[in-house]
């Protein structure tokens, strides 16, 4: 299910078709974005990876002040004081890292699943490349990658579960709600089942590249978009064909979860969004085998 499409990136690309980009840059749309799964009423989260050392901070942000797109969002590699974030991509293990080098910042993610806007088309296909080695690397680093993503899809896990995330209720299984609100650990849906889904995927991928089951050619040819990564993964052999019910339970929950990014803009503090508990609940059944499938 795509909810934004390549209009967008064409606008961005409008957008920033007078700027100078150096040859060893290139620019990308990351997140949800990158998924194409974007409300279409969200601020485009846009990143600059640089391999060149030449790109400075403030040169972006002087060309993304020129460009006036004053709707879109941007964050910063280096620091949240920033609006733009930028990849130094001379750091070897940057691109399985997001907001700074540290442990806790290992999202992978944002760099398999970005999709290219403008500048070195090169730098794009290299980043998203050396993202998968390290990954699915038999050394410390690719252990280090692996073991992060597991815990993080324990975290998700439990959320699914309990409704609860780092303390804070996202789903209300008395009341059947969906609970929303901007602080960023009340999102509803979004960790205890868009993310594990999205999660999910990024360990099958590694373990299935790590064992050879997978090359990094057929890993690269996989959609950004999460219910088209899917389908790629079961023609790959990676994922079983039930795996594909999967795609209208996740686009049911990233439709929901949309509504409830919109309704909140309406009302201050947590938004309550009723949802059908039987979908829920049988949705919940199959995101169990997918996990189950993942740590096999």
């Amino acid at each position: 299910m795509r909810t934004v499409g390549s209009n967008n990136l064409d606008r961005i690309f409008n957008d920033l078709s007078g700027v100078p980009i150096p040859g060893g840059a290139a620019i990308v749309v990351v997140g949800s974005d990158g998924k194409f799964e974007a409300n279409a009423r969200s601020k485009p989260e846009i990143a600059i990876w640089d391999a060149s050392g030449s790109t400075q901070s403030q040169e972006i942000e002087a060309w993304y002040n020129a460009t006036h797109p004053t709707s879109y969002k941007l964050n910063y590699d280096q620091g949240l004081d920033s609006p733009i974030e930028v990849k130094d991509l001379r750091d070897p293990l940057i691109p399985v890292y997001s907001f700074g080098r540290n442990n806790c910042n290992i999202y992978p993610d944002r760099t398999i699943n970005a999709s290219y806007v403008t500048g070195n088309n090169q730098i794009y296909k290299d980043t998203r490349r050396k993202a998968l080695e390290i990954m699915s690397a038999p050394n410390e680093d690719g252990v280090r990658v692996r073991r992060a993503l597991r815990n993080q899809l324990k975290t998700y896990q439990a959320a699914l579960a309990t409704g609860v995330y780092h303390g804070s209720p996202v789903v209300d299984f008395e009341l059947e709600h969906q609970l929303y609100a901007t602080d960023w650990k009340i999102t509803g849906f979004k960790v205890p089942v868009l993310r594990l889904v999205q999660r999910s995927l990024d360990i099958v991928t590694a373990r299935n590249l790590m064992r050879n089951r997978m090359t990094i050619e057929q890993a690269m040819r996989l959609s950004t978009n999460t219910a088209d990564r899917i389908q790629g993964l079961v023609k790959n052999g990676v994922l079983s064909a039930n795996m594909l019910s999967l795609i209208d339970a996740y686009g049911w929950f990233l439709q929901e979860y949309h509504f409830a990014q919109e309704t909140s803009g309406q009302t201050d503090g947590v938004t309550r969004i009723p949802y059908d508990s039987i979908i829920y609940h049988d949705v919940s059944s199959l995101l169990c085998k997918l996990v189950q499938n993942t740590m096999d």
